[in-house]
């Protein structure tokens, strides 16, 4: 923000004078601390912990915000790996390829952006079937536009850049395979993750030239199976071999995925959910599914976002219909309240793990400001009519009795429901409390807010609850 100095004593027409700055948001004061450390790295490489190292996690937690994290997901970015963290109004990007690797964005600004990455990464041809213009195709016709003479430059330099491109990366393949080798010695045999990352750290101390674990394995495409294969194959063959077959396999990796293979990545997710996921838990069995495998050491999965599913069959529910799931069945899975707040077989109650916090409600017999005597009870008597799963998220989301807040997947993780459910529930439910108190339609301003704090105060949190008997 830059001020521009004004006459002392007149601060503009509807501003706030210059002292009055807004309260920072929890995103904003992480990325502030993570451009300090990253500042002090600059400054200090040998001293300090590098950008792709630090724990996001662990500064939030400092800074006491990472309750007010929605979820965290892992993405593919332009340079390797990225990953997401939500806020309610905010996400922070962490894309490791970039110089400074954190960016504060607005959600549908950063919705806006995986958007058009998925539409190019599999707009290989229209849904009609018909072809699009390829870059190669481009470089093509530009080159057949070329007098004779520019035509003979531009051959000589394409050669000129792939000789640099292949020498660049055979250099690049011997960096990593030199420290693979180095760990292998020093633990006698080819390591494994835990080993790497110990006797790297350790050689590193002393002074050796050996790549940091994070590096090696963004090269290997996440995958330690990837990098005990090269390092097998270094004492066989040349470097340059090796590079040949990876970048075979990476020509290999499909631009545009088959029928065949977008029917197996939704019948694996119906598979896991027992029923038609709806587009966000589909994005959640992919994003776990690709977590799965890099925990592991495994290959990364071929996935198909839902971004396909979209473009070719005009939708979600397009594409659902398109593989055989009737409306019904896409029906079934549009989540109504009574869905959402009760088991099929109604016996939602016995299936609940034990000890969940569920906060008990104090009498109101004289109100509970800033809810009337009335209005309190008609919030005291909807609350206690839900079921226990819907007021244990109700105490955990709001912090109720004291209760320790919990963010969507950890509430989520204990109920065995996908994070957007546990949001549904806590949405509903809230609803549910301001009509008790009042048609919606002719509520008072702010009723909504009043009744959470009302809810708080009947439940022993802020100001004492109201005492019966006085």
């Amino acid at each position: 923000m830059c001020d521009e100095e004004q006459p002392e004593g007149e601060p503009d027409d509807g501003e706030s004078p210059a002292d009055e700055f807004a309260e920072p948001t929890p995103g904003e004061r992480l990325l502030y601390a993570l451009g300090q450390l990253w500042w002090r790295w600059r400054i200090d490489p040998e001293g300090c912990v590098p950008p792709e190292r630090i724990d996001i996690e662990a500064v939030a937690r400092m800074l006491d915000v990472w309750s007010d994290v929605e979820f965290v997901q892992e993405g593919e970015g332009e340079g390797g790996d990225e990953s997401y963290v939500h806020f309610a109004g905010e996400v922070l990007v962490a894309d490791h390829s970039e110089r400074f690797p954190w960016t504060l964005m607005d959600p549908r600004e950063w919705a806006g952006r995986q958007e058009a990455r998925e539409f190019w990464r599999y707009r290989a041809t229209t849904t009609d079937g018909q072809a699009v213009t390829s870059g190669v195709e481009a470089l093509l016709a530009v080159y057949g536009a070329l007098a004779p003479e520019e035509r003979e430059e531009a051959v000589a330099r394409l050669r000129g850049l792939r000789a640099e491109e292949g020498g660049e990366a055979e250099r690049e393949m011997e960096r990593y395979l030199r420290s693979l080798r180095r760990v292998a010695e020093a633990v006698g045999h080819a390591p494994g993750v835990a080993e790497y990352q110990e006797v790297a750290v350790a050689l590193r101390a002393a002074g050796e030239d050996v790549e940091p674990f994070s590096r090696l394995y963004r090269y290997f495409g996440k995958s330690w199976e990837r990098a005990q294969e090269a390092l097998a194959l270094s004492g066989e063959t040349t470097t340059k071999a090796i590079e040949a077959r990876f970048a075979h396999r990476r020509v290999g990796k499909p631009v545009r995925y088959s029928e065949g293979e977008l029917r197996a990545a939704l019948t694996a997710c119906v598979e896991h959910f027992g029923r038609v996921p709806n587009t966000a838990e589909y994005v959640w069995w992919r994003d776990r599914q690709l977590e799965l495998a890099r925990a592991q050491g495994r290959e990364r999965p071929h996935l198909p976002s839902e971004a396909p599913y979209r473009e070719r069959w005009g939708g979600w529910e397009g594409g659902l219909l398109h593989f055989g799931y009737t409306p019904d069945a896409i029906a079934h899975r549009l989540a109504r309240r009574e869905r959402v707040f009760f088991a099929k077989d109604g016996d939602e109650e016995a299936r609940l793990p034990e000890g969940l916090a569920v906060a008990a409600l104090g009498e109101a017999a004289a109100g509970c400001p800033p809810l009337g005597e009335d209005e309190a009870a008609a919030v005291r008597e909807a609350y206690e009519a839900f079921p226990a799963r819907t007021r244990h998220v109700l105490t955990v989301r709001l912090g109720l009795g004291g209760a320790r807040k919990g963010i969507l997947r950890e509430v989520g993780d204990a109920l065995g429901l996908h994070l957007s459910r546990v949001q549904q529930l806590q949405v509903y439910a809230t609803d549910l409390l301001v009509e008790a108190v009042g048609e919606p339609k002719h509520a008072r301003a702010g009723l909504r807010a009043d009744v959470v704090e009302g809810l708080r105060r009947m439940a022993g949190e802020g100001s004492p609850p109201h005492d019966a008997a006085a």
